[in-house]
């Protein structure tokens, strides 16, 4: 099952914050685990809005893959319940007033912001709605533990909004992995449909229609929708651009990072009209010029935190693409 989105797979990087608390109570070495899911070095103080797919899925088969099953269920319930649910149910505006439908469709709508790698939706199937997530990569091995975490997602989130727990509830799952849903005990009240093409949640007509309950002011700050870049050439330099830190990535590297072939990356690149190096090129030019005219970071520092050990060389760098100097360039365009 294709996704109409051909870029690369994006979720906000605030979303990669918070699971890493996962590994709070886990004594575990932070750079190793940073290398192990193959996230930028300063991904605990990354601002850049956006950040590969992949960063999240690797932590979330990381954390399952360390842990017994019921600790991973009990982690995530707690965090799904805790911090993701009502920082979700923050955003759901229009919704606010209206029924239990109303708010899955609005909350089907926004969770584009949040992720292009997946999408649910509300729909109807012999004369039932679904809850319904779509997501590619049923073989990989992140594939189980995402799946778990997205049913409970989805529960807690109806639970949510009816104050309903542990209603009886219908899944269907994809992964062949199933003997790991059997087991969770917070899923007792589920019975699953195994081996199917999604995974859904079947709704009926008495719960959809009644009316929302959601907190009237939760004190959480609206999200900016700031739209996932559907294009391949826009995503991908969002992807990488987080990653600038690290001094210019081989593109095998960046294909490891993204879960993808090298020659794919060229196939699609050249598509667009440009090389590999010359997105890094642009990308590294376009972070210098912010930092230079938004800051008063020394030239060595910006050198530094766009990947260049010797500031000559990021200097070479910026005057042969620009004609200036780093320290001319600061003192014709700084807003400081």
């Amino acid at each position: 099952m294709a996704l109409p989105n051909r870029g690369v797979p994006l979720v906000r990087t605030d979303c990669v914050h918070d699971l890493a608390e996962l590994f709070s109570e886990i004594d575990i070495n932070v750079y190793s685990l940073i290398t192990g899911v193959k996230a930028p070095v300063d991904i605990q103080t990354c601002d850049f809005p956006f950040i590969p797919e992949t960063v999240l899925l690797n932590i979330i088969r990381t954390f399952g893959q360390s842990v017994s099953l019921d600790t991973f269920v009990t982690r995530v319930w707690l965090m799904c319940k805790n911090t993701y649910i009502p920082g979700v149910i923050a955003q759901l505006v229009k919704a606010r007033e209206g029924t239990v439908k109303e708010a899955l469709e609005e909350f089907c709508e926004i969770i584009r912001y949040y992720s292009s790698g997946v999408r649910i939706s509300l729909k109807l199937h012999n004369d039932c709605y679904w809850l319904v997530r779509e997501k590619e990569g049923a073989t990989q091995d992140w594939f189980k533990y995402a799946e778990i975490f997205s049913i409970i997602f989805l529960d807690e989130l109806i639970t949510a909004l009816t104050k309903k727990n542990s209603t009886e509830k219908y899944v269907t799952i994809v992964s062949p992995h199933t003997e790991c849903f059997f087991e969770c005990s917070k899923l007792a009240h589920v019975q699953f449909f195994t081996l199917r093409s999604v995974t859904g949640i079947r709704l009926n007509n008495e719960l959809l229609n009644q009316k929302v309950n959601l907190i009237k002011n939760s004190g959480r700050e609206v999200i900016d929708r700031e739209g996932i870049p559907s294009d391949f050439l826009c995503s991908f330099k969002h992807a990488m651009q987080p990653y600038l830190s690290m001094g210019k990535l081989p593109i095998s590297t960046a294909a490891n990072i993204l879960g993808m072939s090298p020659r794919t990356i060229q196939r699609r690149l050249f598509g667009a009209s440009v090389t590999y190096r010359e997105v890094l090129d642009d990308l590294i030019l376009n972070e210098a010029q912010v930092r230079l005219k938004y800051s008063d970071d020394s030239i060595t520092s910006i050198a530094t935190n766009i990947g260049y050990g010797e500031s000559a060389n990021f200097t070479r760098f910026f005057k042969r693409k620009t004609g200036l100097t780093p320290s001319q360039f600061r003192g014709r365009h700084q807003c400081l």
